[in-house]
């Protein structure tokens, strides 16, 4: 995939490469990206919470906590694989 960068966003680009921080134009914008999804899971995180404190959330047993903890495992699995691409 190609992406064609504004104009205004490229002496920015180009500053950082220049600097020495980043090797090329595509690890800033991998970095950037990077930047992007923490962001979003922080947004997610934040909306956890919100939920908790207005009382929407399953109490779990010790019965089913194993498929509760599997659950995370998957979905930290499948962040994780995300976030490596």
């Amino acid at each position: 995939m190609s992406v064609e960068l504004p104009s205004d966003l490229e002496p920015f680009v180009e500053q950082r490469v220049a600097s020495g921080v980043y090797s090329s134009q595509g690890e800033v914008i991998r970095a950037a990206f990077s930047l992007l999804e923490e962001r979003e899971l922080i947004q997610e995180i934040k909306a956890g919470f919100d939920q908790i404190r207005a009382g929407q959330f399953t109490e779990y047993t010790p019965d089913s906590l194993p498929r509760f903890l599997a659950n995370i495992h998957a979905k930290s699995a499948e962040f994780a694989a995300n976030r490596a691409r």
